[in-house]
């Protein structure tokens, strides 16, 4: 059996699954993160490890603890934490939440240092990564930077925790920006930059490595033997590529919950084989590499609207039913050529961030459910917006998968196949990364051959969504003419 550790910024859980692909037990807690200040997004190391105790022992104290052969590791990227030579945290988990950093990110498009990082890492520094986040902590905590003698990620941090070695992957590496995207492994010239060694991160090793064993004391604590395995696995998103087969075949997922994100698969990590504003991380599968982008956090604006638009006076509307009333509504709707919603941060396709959204066309003859279409409308544009662009760089999409809320919805889904003009897979399945991290586990101790042997048990199954081509041709002249031509305008006048 395979004990998946999937740690992210909001929950922490552990998921059990059997050889047959079967998930057994799920334990889960909750994480808190802390706002110190304005902008400061932090998280207890002493509650991350309480939390990943109290989880794994769940598990190991059931009728299935002495079946339990590995536990693999699943985490979100981009929080770092510092510690000292003795292994004492010497600062909190510094979260990808953080916007401490904007100061330093300033300087780095002034400076050219953004650009370097693109051409070294694959991706484009941002406010809460790592890459900024540590410029932060060595210009304004330059005692803590000095004391520290390893920058830990979150998964490096849960592999000390539990066996005392500092080993990371690819996927999680990726995400701090200090990786070379081709050399696959950390860059001398970003190191440099920052002013840190090489020797100060953790070793790089591949997804189906063991970090280590269990030390006697974790095992003491969580009810297991020192001889259970702790295997690398990787970073949560790239695990849920992993887990439905985003493989570079015609195959992209659709991340979307608060925050969108696309993700497809290539085969090269070369920059000039992907757009230039898309950024590109290493896959779990050897020599493939995950090109994604963050579109807008097209979830959260919704939910900000269904609980501003969609609740009854007393404001005492069960969520559940807002959502189905919200939906069934959208469904009664008609396409209107006009009616367009330009998304909060969207636009992504441009240069420059939009920090305001707003609806064009509109007249005293639309109603909330139009403007709810709309809303789901133009976020699947920037969908389209953005497979657009990779077809342009030979990348063709022609199925994608819908992972998060929003797949609950079978207006909004259908709406992003009808403007896509792909068949979308959509599922509920919330525990894809860790389903992720238990192909891992499969492959790494010879249970199956290869990833491809274990997708056959290990599976996320998916309702189809087929397009319907007539309100395809529709939406092909909503987007062109009238949503890409808004955004551009807008941004021109900006």
């Amino acid at each position: 059996m395979y004990l998946a550790l999937d740690v992210g910024t909001t929950i922490a859980k552990a998921v059990l699954f059997n050889k047959n692909g079967e998930e057994l037990l799920v334990a889960e807690k909750p994480l808190d993160t802390i706002i110190r200040q304005k902008d400061y997004y932090e998280q207890d190391p002493e509650q991350i490890k309480e939390t990943i105790y109290e989880v794994l022992k769940e598990h190991f104290t059931s009728k299935w603890g002495s079946e339990i052969k590995a536990i693999i590791l699943s985490t979100q990227g981009g929080a770092i934490i510092p510690i000292d030579e003795n292994g004492k945290e010497i600062y909190p988990f510094i979260s990808w939440l953080d916007n401490r950093a904007g100061e330093q990110m300033e300087y780095m498009k002034k400076d050219g240092t953004a650009k370097i990082v693109r051409e070294k890492s694959g991706w484009w520094p941002q406010i809460g990564l790592p890459f900024v986040t540590l410029s932060w902590l060595r210009d304004n905590e330059p005692e803590v930077f000095k004391g520290t003698d390893k920058f830990l990620s979150l998964n490096d941090y849960l592999g000390f925790v539990l066996t005392g070695n500092c080993v990371t992957n690819l996927s999680c590496a990726g995400e701090v920006l200090l990786a070379n995207s081709v050399e696959a492994d950390w860059d001398d010239d970003l190191c440099r930059i920052l002013g840190i060694r090489k020797d100060q991160l953790s070793v790089i090793k591949e997804a189906e490595a063991v970090v280590g064993h269990l030390t006697e004391s974790v095992a003491a604590r969580i009810g297991a033997t020192v001889d259970i395995p702790v295997i690398n696995g990787g970073q949560d998103h790239t695990l849920e590529a992993l887990a439905v087969g985003i493989n570079g075949k015609g195959k992209s997922m659709l991340a979307c919950g608060t925050a969108w994100v696309i993700n497809c698969a290539t085969d090269s990590g070369e920059l000039k084989n992907i757009p230039i504003n898309m950024d590109l991380n290493f896959h779990i599968l050897k020599n493939k590499w995950v090109i994604s982008q963050y579109l807008g956090s097209f979830g959260g604006n919704f939910e900000w609207w269904m609980n501003n638009f969609w609740q009854d006076c007393d404001g005492k509307t069960e969520r559940k039913l807002m959502f189905s009333k919200m939906n069934e509504a959208v469904d009664n709707t008609k396409f209107d050529k006009s009616l367009i919603y330009l998304p909060y941060s969207g636009g992504r396709q441009l240069d420059g961030v939009r920090e305001f959204g707003n609806f064009l066309n509109s007249d005293t003859g639309h109603s909330r459910a139009d403007f709810t279409r709309a809303m789901m409308e133009g976020s699947a544009f920037e969908v389209r917006w953005a497979l657009d662009k990779l077809e342009e760089y030979g990348i063709v999409v022609d199925e994608l998968w819908m992972i998060g809320g929003t797949a609950k919805s079978e207006a909004w889904t259908q709406i992003i196949s009808d403007v896509l003009g792909v068949k979308v897979y959509k599922s509920n399945y919330s525990h894809g990364p860790a389903l992720g991290a238990a192909l891992i586990g499969g492959v790494s101790l010879g249970d199956y051959p290869n990833y491809e042997e274990a997708r056959k048990v290990f599976t996320i199954k998916g309702t189809i969504v087929e397009p319907n081509m007539d309100m395809k041709e529709k939406y092909d002249i909503k987007f062109e003419k009238i949503f890409k031509d808004s955004l551009i305008r807008e941004r021109e006048e900006v």
